[in-house]
This record gives C-alpha cells, structure tokens and sequence, in this order.
C-alpha cells in the first residue's frame, strides 16, 4: 500500500503555462516543462524521446501531465495502462475539446485519455459533468493563486484608467470587439494588449489604431507581471461558456478587478471584484464605463475574493490527493 509523497511524482508540460507552475509548487511536486520552439513535426519527435527518457530516468510512480497536449497526455495514459504509474491529467478547455470539437479523430483521443487516465482535473463542474458522461474520474480544482515578486500599484492617474487586455489572440477570444469598444471611449481609456498578434492583425490595422491602444506583443513573464501591477482592470474574454480564464485567476493574485465574459459559470465562480459582459464592442464598451464608476467598490471586492480563493483552495487539494492515494493503494 502506498501513500502520497511529493517525491515519488512528476509534472510534465510541454509548454510554459501559469497554471503548471502553480499546481506543482502547491502539490510540492517537480515540474518538468519540456519546451521545443520548433514545428510540429519536428518538435514532436524530439518530445517524444526526452518524455520517455525523463520517465525511465526518474521512474515515477504517478504522472501528472498536461492536455493539452493531447500527444503528451496520450502518451502518459497508455504508459498508465502499460506500467504500474498512476496517470492524472489535468485538462484544459482545449483538451476537453479540441479544435471546439470540429475533429472526430482528435475528440475519439480526448475522450481515451479520459477514460484511460487514473483521474482529471478540470476547473470547473460544467466540464466535471461532461468527464463523468465520458466514463472518467473528474477532480474539479480551480487555478491556485500563482505568485508574484510585484505588488498591485497605486493609479497612475485619477483621470486615465488602465485596461490590460490578457489576450493570447486564440480563435476564442473576441478581440476585435475589445479593440473597438475602446477606439469608441477615448483617450483617457487606455488599453494594453499582451500577446503576439502579428498572424492576427495587418500593418494597416496596427497603423490605425488610436493613440489609447497599446499593442504590447509577447512580453517577458517579469514584464507582464510588471504590467498586470500597473493596470486599474484586466479584461480576459472568451466565447467559451464552461471556460474559466487563467487572466481572471492572475487578476486575483494581483488584486486587480477584472472584466470576464457574461456566463452562469463566471458569474458563479469570480462573484466578488469582477464585472460581466457580453462579447460584443457595445456590450464591452458600456461594461468599461460602468467598472470605472465602481473603481473603489470593485478594488475592495477583489480583496476578499482573494481570501475567499486562498481559503476554498485548501479542499479542492484534499480531494486531489484522495483520488491520487486511492489510485496509489490499488
């Protein structure tokens, strides 16, 4: 019979994500972040080999591996089928459902690792059910708080207000309606745009935008935690309904009030310190206006949904490591 020890897992990505970070050093678990800037079909291969490798070098007993990618989860629930290694995947949205499930043979897979996997972890109960339906072990854990060596800073201006759009330029993300809404409000709405948009937008675009939009491109981890603490609100939006963005969770870290799409799930999960909106320029536009009239009352809400976070984290833990241990006394 075995129980849970730190030492005897690890955590493997193949990409650098906050949440990886987060969940690992919470769980006091090795994170691996196996990271190729090559294409697909040849960063895959070389993955493949240093994954394996990794594994007959440390030999674990349990795995935590990230989907996506699906190619590394895969990996891992066959490897969970094949040896004696307890394989938990912690899903996101997109590897729930890839490509918004357009691909019959990608979703076949997603809902393999599924199944074959020892359990998974979701944010939220929505994708919980769904796991469920598929046959899995659902292990419902929202984002913990990350860490950050900047605190939240004072306005720069009682006049101007900062707006930092946490945009990844993904398919799911309006943010052509982000844009518009803030080239109609003006000068004393300044909004920053993280993420690299050159696949997005033409020179003609960019060359047209007002003097308020900043388009900051790919920033370093320590310069978009320097601007996340300059910001007076976060936008980060999706059309995703059972989406909960890592933005807003970085937002709660930050005590920064944030914008979040209109959703029953949004409006349940992030209900202190956040305002809603519907994805359209109209809709984002007004929800702006409204957040800068309820600056201080949102700035004070934000604080207790931070300690409310820290406190409900501790027991989505616990229930992690009851699944974990049951798996490991089998």
């Amino acid at each position: 019979m075995s129980q849970f020890n730190p030492k005897d897992g690890i955590w493997i990505t193949w990409e650098r994500q906050p949440r990886n970070i987060s969940m690992a050093k919470m769980l006091n678990i090795q994170l691996h972040e196996l990271i190729v800037n090559r294409s697909r079909l040849i960063k895959y291969p070389i993955l493949l080999i240093r994954t394996v490798f990794l594994l007959i070098k440390i030999r674990p007993k349990f795995i935590f591996a990230q989907n996506p990618s699906i190619v590394l989860s895969f990996l891992s629930v066959i490897i969970g089928k094949i040896f004696p290694v307890v394989v938990i995947v912690d899903a996101h949205n997109s590897g729930i459902y890839p490509l918004e499930g357009r691909s019959f043979i990608l979703n076949y897979i997603a809902k393999k690792i599924i199944q074959f996997a020892h359990g998974v972890i979701v944010t939220n109960k929505n994708i919980a059910n769904y796991v469920s339906d598929c046959g899995g072990i659902a292990i419902v854990f929202p984002d913990p708080l990350p860490h950050y060596h900047f605190a939240k800073r004072p306005s720069i201006s009682t006049d101007i207000n900062v707006f930092l759009f946490i945009c990844t330029w993904a398919d799911d993300e309006p943010y052509f309606e982000v844009i518009d809404a803030f080239s109609a409000l003006g000068e004393n709405f300044h909004l920053r745009v993280t993420g690299k948009f050159s696949k997005r937008l033409t020179k003609e675009y960019i060359d047209s935008l007002p003097k308020n939009i900043n388009l900051l491109g790919f920033i370093s981890e320590e310069q978009y935690q320097q601007e996340l603490a300059a910001a007076d609100f976060t936008i980060d939006l999706t059309l995703r309904s059972n989406c909960l963005v890592c933005g807003a969770y970085e937002s709660i870290a930050m005590e920064v009030p944030a914008i979040v799409s209109d959703t029953m799930l949004n409006r349940e999960v992030f209900d202190m310190g956040f305002a809603y909106t519907e994805n359209s320029s109209e809709s984002i536009k007004n929800t702006v206006i409204d957040c800068v009239f309820r600056k201080v009352l949102l700035g004070q809400d934000i604080v207790v949904m931070k300690k409310n976070h820290l406190a409900r984290i501790e027991q989505y833990r616990n229930n992690l490591l009851d699944v974990l241990n049951g798996s490991l006394e089998k």
